[in-house]
């Protein structure tokens, strides 16, 4: 077939056409079955970098998140810093979530910052 013919321009529209409903399946596959992106998604546990007074930096992390938030209050007060950086990932979520935390003025842990890494 030469460069400009009806034939080739027939195979080339029906070549695009087939594209276009292979991607368009694909899309409503994972639209319609969206736990398969938790599935996909890296897990990993969340936890933070923390420098006690007097020794080396060490990483710390938690099974939950709710378990991290239920120990944080302890480390900040035992950490040389005046916060602590949370990073963790999100449900639903691609990337890592990153969170800085310190004791508010009613000694209870606040966010001050929040982001994605």
């Amino acid at each position: 077939m030469e460069r400009g013919t009806p034939q080739l321009k027939d195979l080339m529209l029906e070549v695009s056409k087939e594209s276009f409903i292979l991607t368009n399946n694909l899309c409503h596959y994972f639209l319609e079955n969206s736990n398969i992106i938790d599935k996909l998604m890296p897990k990993f546990k969340p936890g933070f970098w923390y420098k006690k007074r007097d020794s080396k930096s060490q990483w710390v992390s938690f099974d939950t998140y709710a378990e991290l938030k239920s120990n944080l209050k302890g480390y900040l007060e035992e950490s040389e810093e005046e916060y602590i950086s949370v990073f963790r990932s999100r449900r639903g979520e691609w990337g890592e979530w990153y969170e800085h935390w310190e004791l508010g003025g009613n000694g209870r842990p606040k966010i001050i910052k929040q982001g994605w890494q």
